[in-house]
């Protein structure tokens, strides 16, 4: 017994699933020691003249406390989930499904969950009250 799943024209679900669940195991291998949660949010933004434009910010707690850790760390300044990120980005976009950001939260304990937002980039225009907002989402 074989199972296909297709869908023409469009990413299929499983293929997304795997994508997203690839971002999230590359983000986990560089957080900090005694990581809890982490809250990673990105946008993506086609641009005629200069391409593929990104911005990222990530929030990671520590220790039983769920203490902010606040110090710099890998996951604000690698570059392993952008590729991955990419190529969610593009194959979704060649399927005429246009978001603009995804926001993904992860726990140690295996929890974990992604939004796809379609309208708005609060990130690359500066807006921190609906970047608050979004982060905020997520963490519930």
């Amino acid at each position: 017994f074989n199972l296909r799943i297709e869908q023409v024209g469009n990413v299929n679900f499983l293929r997304k699933s795997e994508l997203i669940s690839s971002i999230l195991q590359k983000i986990a291998t560089l957080a900090v020691n005694d990581w809890r949660k982490i809250v990673y949010y990105t946008e993506r933004l086609r641009d005629n003249d200069i391409g593929l434009r990104n911005k990222d910010t990530a929030m990671c707690w520590i220790g039983d406390n769920l203490k902010l850790y606040t110090d710099d760390h890998p996951l604000r300044s690698s570059m392993e989930p952008y590729k991955t990120i990419n190529v969610l980005f593009e194959e979704c976009e060649k399927s005429n499904d246009k978001w603009c950001a995804i926001c993904l939260f992860l726990d140690n304990d295996g929890k974990y969950s992604s939004k796809f937002y379609y309208e708005g980039m609060p990130l690359l225009d500066g807006n921190d009250v609906e970047l608050s907002k979004r982060l905020a989402e997520i963490n519930t």
